[in-house]
Parts: structure tokens; sequence; C-alpha cells
């Protein structure tokens, strides 16, 4: 997961020792590292400027989650605590203490932004598709902005914000209805597959922006008959809207109505 003499994820510098590793799930792992900032020296005295940064890797991702001398908002980071006063869990959140220039201390909540990693199709709910092998959770900003097909959820989900770019296509399972604490955003490229079904597939506690391509799905069991209406999402604000209808079957005309907390599908004749 790191050696010394690598260089920082940052670029600033390089690693010159590593410490306090933990495991925080069964493939992303917690630790914290020196970094000298000039790779003129070396020797183990540290005859050169160093600083600590926190980090968190599973193998193929290395994110730095923090370091002496960033900023946080308006706080400047003197130097970053040291273990125990670091914690993180099993969701890739990290806890850290800090002293800060001003010397006051503070302590800081780090959540990752999970993003699709892997260049090609796969289940949502396959943990290794992501960031630091994290599996989303209520707590995690997503990201899918590859040209990717992602199925699921396959049970009930929920996120902190999702966002599709680029050519992303997800899928949602009539069995898994994803709930976004925060905001939605599609981009023009992008293809959101829905079920008709009789509860809403998407629930979005924030804004819905959308945009790009609705392909709609038959849940289990659902016959559509003429003027029949199927709730497709539900938001606090909605901005937008799709530019092309995939109906779930040729011979079906579907309309879309958009109401004050969401959009429906109604059947036509």
């Amino acid at each position: 997961l790191g050696q010394p003499r690598e260089p920082a994820p940052d670029g600033e510098g390089f690693v010159v020792n590593l410490g306090h590793p933990h495991a925080i799930n069964g493939h992303t792992a917690f630790f914290d590292a020196l970094m000298a900032l000039s790779s003129s020296y070396w020797n183990w005295f540290y005859w050169y400027p160093v600083n600590r940064g926190i980090f968190l890797a599973d193998g193929r991702d290395k994110l730095l989650v923090a370091r002496d001398g960033w900023n946080a908002g308006q706080m400047a980071i003197e130097q970053i605590g040291t273990d125990p006063d670091n914690a993180a869990n099993h969701h890739g959140q990290v806890a850290l203490r800090a002293h800060l220039a001003d010397d006051r201390y503070a302590i800081f909540l780090f959540t990752p932004r999970l993003r699709w990693r892997n260049a090609g199709d796969g289940a949502w709910d396959d943990e290794t598709n992501w960031t630091l092998s994290l599996a989303p959770a209520a707590v995690h900003p997503v990201v899918i902005d590859r040209r990717v097909v992602v199925r699921g959820p396959a049970a009930p989900t929920r996120v902190a914000s999702l966002t599709l770019a680029g050519r992303a296509r997800l899928d949602l399972d009539p069995a898994g209805p994803l709930t976004v604490a925060g905001d939605v955003s599609l981009g023009p490229g992008t293809t959101l597959s829905l079920p008709l079904t009789a509860r809403a597939p998407l629930a979005v506690g924030g804004r819905a922006a959308l945009a790009g391509t609705l392909r709609l799905t038959l849940g289990d069991g659902v016959v559509p008959q003429p003027g029949d209406r199927y709730p497709l999402l539900t938001a606090t604000t909605i901005t937008g809207g799709f530019r092309r209808i995939e109906p779930p079957r040729p011979d079906l005309t579907i309309t879309l109505e958009r109401t004050a907390t969401g959009v429906d599908a109604v059947v036509g004749p």
C-alpha cells in the first residue's frame, strides 16, 4: 500500500516513513506517513523539511486525506495529530485532530467521494468497482462518469448525492429503490433507467437536475394499461428535463407529467 521514497500523492515531495496502519474493512487501510518536501537529502534524522499526512489505500487507489500545511475552509492546519488522535470507520470516513496555525485545536471529519473506477460495466453492489473498494452508503457522494452500464443496487440503498456524467448509464432495480439525501445531477449524455412500479424508484431529498435519456423498464408483474400512472422520482426541486424517453416496449406510449414533488410516467392509449 505504501513504501518509503515513493512520490507523495499530491506531488509535493516523497514519502519518508509510514506508520500506525489500521485495516478498516476487508479491502482498505488507514495509515499516516511523514513526507519530505525536498528530495535533496535522504537520512533517518529528517534533516530537511517534513510534514505528516493521513492516507486511505486499498492497493489500487491511494488517497491523501489531509496534510500538514493544508487549508480546511478558513482554517490553516499546522500539524496533524498522530495515532490515537485519528480514526477511520468502514465507510472510509476519517476523524482527525489538528493543531491550527492560530494555536487552536480542531477535529475534522473527512468523507471520501466514491467514483466508479472500472472501465467496464458492472454491479453497483460490487464494492471493488468503487473508489478504495468502498460500498456506497448514506454518507457518500457518488459519481459515475465513465462510459459504463451500472446495474443496481439490488436492495434499498441511500447515498448523500449522485452525479451521472459523460456517457454513463445507471439501471435501477425494482428491488432496490435509491434514496439520495442531497442532489442528483444527470449530464446530457447520460442514461437513467427506471422501472415502472407502484413506488418511485428514485427519491431525491434535494434538487434533481434532469438531462439525457430516460430508459423505462417493467417492474415485476407490471402490465401497463392506458391511463396507468407510475411514479418515477420524487424531489424537493426539479430542473431541466429528459431529452429522450425509451418506453419499455415499442407498442407503449409513455408521457411524462411533472408534479409539484416529482415526475410520473403516464401510459397513453
